[in-house]
């Protein structure tokens, strides 16, 4: 008999929360509270039931109601942990933990909000999540992107049994399907009567692994979100200097010194300014 984490009274109360009353409420809040380490535990035990059970009976599991489920766990589980990501710092070359964030600065115009970030060196066990993560990432790019192949090179025998897999799921419904078949072509020259010549295109089978190609009756590819350009001048202004947290000694006294040379500097009229500013926007 398979053990369950919740009794028949726990089950009917979490499935109708709307039918509690209040004592109700914090009679199973005070029953659950501190269920965390069953929880932890279950999840573990379900781990080790999907890796030995035959893929046979796991087919009539993987519906899409359990990989709602699935979803939600993970989803309840990334709030409660939330992991910064990991990057490389660009000029120490270690690992740090990055967080992008908006920020409502008063002086910015009503519906608009700049951007701040907070980073970090990160820990082993910062970067060993991280690890994990990126590794789901990319192993649900492929089943979300239809533009990454399959990785393994397979024979014309293996793609025809492909046709008949694509099949089953759409078998005795009462709709017409159409499969499409596309080639990754080369035009590789003309023949005698000048009609275009075009051979399969040959990739390295390890290229399978990270390359991307869009079929032909794909309207698009999955897009990432754009990255935030910052705005900056095309022309040199002055003497170029900064600092950071990673600046050397001898880089902030640079610093310090090209700020007192330009505060020292007689100031420019409020047209000279205007001027100066109209030039460097109109070149940004």
């Amino acid at each position: 008999m398979v053990e369950v984490l919740l009794s028949k009274l726990e089950l009917d109360m979490l499935k109708n929360p709307e039918k509690l009353n209040a004592r109700q409420k914090r009679n199973v809040s005070y029953r659950l509270k501190n269920r965390g380490p069953e929880i932890g535990q279950a999840i573990q035990e379900l781990e080790l039931l999907v890796k030995v059970v035959p893929e046979e009976a796991l087919k009539e599991v993987a519906s899409n109601e359990v990989f709602l489920s699935l979803k939600a766990i993970l989803e309840k589980l990334l709030l409660i942990k939330a992991p910064w990501p990991v990057g490389v710092d660009e000029k120490e070359d270690h690992a740090k933990i990055f967080r992008v964030f908006g920020n409502a600065i008063p002086s910015a115009d009503p519906g608009k909000c700049s951007i701040f970030s907070i980073s970090r060196e990160a820990t082993y066990e910062e970067i060993e999540l991280d690890f994990y993560l990126t590794e789901l990432y990319n192993k649900l790019q492929y089943y979300i992107d239809p533009c990454i192949p399959d990785s393994v090179c397979r024979t014309p025998e293996t793609l025809m049994e492909e046709d008949k897999q694509v099949l089953e799921p759409i078998k005795g419904l009462n709709k017409s399907f159409t499969i499409s078949h596309n080639a990754y072509l080369d035009e590789t020259g003309v023949d005698e009567h000048l009609w275009v010549v075009s051979k399969p295109s040959m990739v390295d089978i390890a290229q399978l692994s990270w390359m991307r190609w869009k079929p032909r009756d794909l309207k698009e590819c999955l897009e990432l979100p754009p990255l935030l350009k910052e705005k900056n001048f095309t022309v040199n202004w002055k003497e170029e200097a900064s600092i950071s947290n990673s600046s050397s000694p001898e880089e902030i006294e640079r610093f310090r010194e090209v700020i007192q040379k330009r505060n020292q500097a007689p100031k420019l009229t409020e047209e000279q300014l205007a001027e100066i500013n109209r030039k460097l926007n109109s070149s940004g």
